[in-house]
């Protein structure tokens, strides 16, 4: 505990001595009252965030609401998010993902930020345009809240195993038909090891997961404006099928073959195609950077891949925009907080510049928003996380998961069947939708039973 403190008060000498980080000393001793925040426990929370913020505001008291019954198993956290924020009724509100945020916006449950980040010259410019718009565009242009924290993607790639077979290195913006040609030149075995050129989320399958991957980055989607019809018998669809067997036809991509019994932390890393140089590009999110990390901790593991990443495949028409790019734990004031100057503070500290220079380097996989302090990691340029926009044209964002999950397993098992010659492309895209049809009709009957 004691070294706890120590750590703690050196942090806030050193951050401090930078002045231009914080308030004038007085203007924050003046700062006076008691506001409530909903976060994942008190001693996470001062830890992270309340330690700090209360050095720096003494006469500000900040009680936590826990949430962690939120995670609690087959607990349905929309339910409890709602019971423990009506029941604390907390002045800041966090909100874990985009959809939640989204909500909460179109209730009217958050307050307009933008005044108070003009009055106090709060810099939104410092962080990364991909985050910023991605907030602005769920307020319509307005700010509701703020995030320290999102995650991104991007394309894993093996420089060894290109340097070994003299194939030149991936490239930020490719399109995705460049991607997979270049995947396609490496050979499927290299002596006794069975080699793959790509992989699309290889714990998921692989003909449904590169079909997505391509669908969301060319702006399909699989249902109508309204989410009440499915729209993938589109010739657009049938080209993204088309070129999705062809390539799982090349036997150049991965798919996970799950063993019987789940494996450990350690056995999945060890098994990893992309850990065990047998995977030339992976396409993944920010946080696989962690699973790098561990693995080269490990004992009896080849040596450490030497990787590095590349921006996600891009559509030629809309460069300069991608997809995977979340909004989690994002920061928000309550639209009835009876003080809502004090909470527009801890929220403007847990996102400024002191903070995330706090907050660098402890977590891998959680990219910083403020980009000066997330250059890179392990001697690897973050840039390709931040390069791109988030794509603009609507996705498919609020299908109920279920819906998803189950959809997929059809179009997989289908775009199986063309692979194996046992089902033509035109038959499998009908199928898709006729039984993609029926499966959105069950589950919204399922729905309506419940309200």
């Amino acid at each position: 505990m004691k070294s706890h403190k120590l750590v703690v008060v050196s942090i806030i000498v050193l951050l401090i001595s930078g002045c231009s980080l914080f308030e004038p000393k007085q203007d924050a001793s003046e700062a006076k009252g008691n506001i409530k925040i909903m976060y994942l426990d008190e001693k996470t929370f001062k830890r992270d965030y309340g330690d700090v913020f209360s050095s720096m505001y003494p006469n500000i008291d900040v009680q936590v609401i826990p949430m962690t019954s939120i995670y609690n198993l087959g607990a349905d956290s929309e339910k409890e998010f709602q019971k423990i924020y009506s029941q604390g009724n907390p002045d800041v509100v966090l909100l874990e993902n985009s959809k939640r945020f989204q909500n909460m916006i179109d209730s009217g449950s958050l307050l307009e930020l933008d005044t108070y980040i003009k009055k106090d010259n709060f810099n939104v410019d410092k962080i990364a345009p991909s985050v910023i718009e991605q907030i602005k565009s769920s307020g319509k242009g307005k700010i509701y809240g703020l995030t320290p924290f999102f995650s991104s993607m991007a394309i894993y790639y093996n420089k060894d195993l290109f340097d070994k077979y003299g194939i030149p290195y991936p490239r930020n913006k490719m399109s995705w038909e460049e991607v997979l040609q270049l995947a396609q030149r490496f050979p499927t075995n290299d002596g006794s090891n069975r080699l793959y050129g790509f992989s699309a989320f290889s714990n998921e399958p692989a003909g449904s997961a590169l079909m997505n991957a391509m669908g969301v980055t060319k702006g399909l989607r699989k249902l109508d404006m309204n989410n009440s019809t499915i729209n993938m018998n589109t010739d657009s669809w049938s080209n993204v099928v088309k070129t999705t067997v062809d390539v799982l036809k090349t036997k150049t991509v991965y798919s996970e073959n799950k063993p019987l019994q789940p494996l450990g932390p350690e056995e999945q890393l060890k098994q990893d195609p992309f850990l065990t140089g047998r995977l030339a590009m992976k396409l993944d999110s920010s946080y696989f950077i962690n699973n790098i990390l561990h693995a080269q901790q490990l004992k009896d593991t080849p040596l450490p891949v030497n990787w590095d990443i590349v921006s996600v495949p891009v559509d030629p028409s809309n460069p300069n925009e991608g997809m995977g790019i979340f909004l989690s734990n994002i920061f928000a004031v309550n639209s009835k907080s009876a003080n809502p100057d004090v909470a527009w503070k801890l929220v403007k500290y847990i996102n400024s510049d002191a903070a995330a220079k706090i907050q660098s380097g402890h977590d891998q996989g959680q990219l910083l928003s403020r980009v000066a302090f997330s250059k890179e990691i392990d001697g690897r340029s973050l840039e390709p996380f931040y390069l791109l926009k988030p794509l603009s044209i609507q996705n498919d964002s609020e299908i109920p998961e279920k819906f998803s999950v189950l959809l997929d397993q059809i179009t997989n098992n289908l775009i199986q069947q063309v692979v194996e010659d046992k089902m033509t492309i035109s038959e499998a895209i009908n199928n898709m939708q006729n039984k993609g049809q029926m499966l959105l009709n069950q589950i919204k009957a399922e729905q309506n039973k419940l309200k």
